[in-house]
């Protein structure tokens, strides 16, 4: 399996972790993507930018996760951001207990706050609009809590968003959290946690979030996100805590189940396979052929465009290569 890694030398700063970047497809026109450190950069970037009529009419509804571990009185924030705050630049340094990242197909970041390591995988399942979003945490010391707010949207994936573009009708059912945007009510944004308490989030929205790339572009680079909720989740003394989030884009009305801590595990372990059995099939040994196996797969939809035009026109200069025929 190739992989690639990186270790705190790669990312010793903000501006040098941010401009390394890395993108996940789904088969069907939906993708992810961030940066090395995890902070956004592009309009294009997020944890799931949905096809709603595969593989065209992409929509970013997952943003990422921010995660802040508490322990002994000690706050690890792991959000690593840049934001426009009363006309100035703002930095979260999460990055700063980045311990390593590595990319196999899927994504994983490993972070040590202090005696406590949180790993975080994050896949998005072939041929469908869903993300896992997996946590291993150890715990060698006294009993910690994990807070993850996650930031939800629903806008065309080039475009931008404020708080009154933000507008979504809510409902609850234990873990799952159901998000339908006004705008669009045939869609709903359904995300689910296997563990952890739900709890309101102060401020609702996550505003003026800046993106470097499109600021050297000679936009303002600003996007907003809903954060309506925080799940918090108990770690307890000397243990090993598995966690699973989804996020999936369904019509509304669908049907769901609960899902367990597995089943971001799960997924994983359908993407190792998806991605062993396409260097199966390309059938090369040389390590750089298969390198590029994994890179051209990011380019090839499985699902016919509903349109006559090609696909990739209808996305020019995405981060999935959509852009290039």
């Amino acid at each position: 399996m190739i992989t690639y890694e990186f270790n705190p030398d790669s990312f010793a700063t903000f501006q040098e972790g941010i401009v390394r970047e890395w993108a996940l497809t789904n088969g069907i026109g939906g993708y992810a993507g961030s940066s090395l450190i995890g902070a956004h950069n592009r309009t294009h970037q997020g944890y799931l930018i949905a096809s709603l009529h595969a593989p065209t009419e992409r929509y970013l509804v997952f943003s990422k996760v921010n995660e802040v571990l508490r322990t002994n009185n000690t706050v690890y924030d792991l959000e690593t951001s840049q934001h426009l705050v009363k006309g100035k630049t703002q930095y979260k340094n999460g990055q700063e207990y980045l311990a390593s990242f590595s990319y196999d197909g899927s994504v994983h970041y490993t972070y040590r706050c202090g005696r406590l390591t949180l790993t975080k995988h994050i896949c998005l399942e072939p041929g469908k609009n869903v993300c896992a979003v997996s946590y291993e945490i150890e715990n060698p010391g006294d009993a910690a809590e994990l807070t993850l707010v996650p930031l939800f949207n629903f806008r065309e994936h080039s475009a931008s968003a404020t708080r009154d573009t933000l507008d979504f009708t809510l409902s609850l059912f234990g873990n799952s959290l159901c998000l339908t945007p006004k705008t669009h009510p045939e869609y709903t944004i359904l995300f689910q946690t296997s563990d952890g308490v739900f709890q309101e989030h102060t401020p609702v929205y996550d505003e003026n979030m800046q993106l470097q790339i499109e600021v050297d572009l000679e936009t303002d680079g600003l996007d907003s996100h809903y954060c309506p909720y925080e799940i918090a989740v108990a770690i307890p003394a000397k243990s090993t805590k598995k966690l699973s989030l989804l996020c999936s884009l369904l019509p509304t009305g669908d049907s769901f189940s609960d899902i367990t801590e597995q089943t971001g595990f799960a997924l994983l372990e359908k993407r190792l396979a998806y991605t062993e059995k396409l260097y199966a099939a390309a059938g090369y040994s040389d390590e750089f052929a298969n390198r590029l196996v994994l890179a051209a797969d990011q380019f090839y939809p499985t699902a016919a465009p509903p349109v006559s035009k090609p696909y990739w026109q209808d996305c020019p200069g995405s981060p999935t290569g959509a852009g290039t025929p």
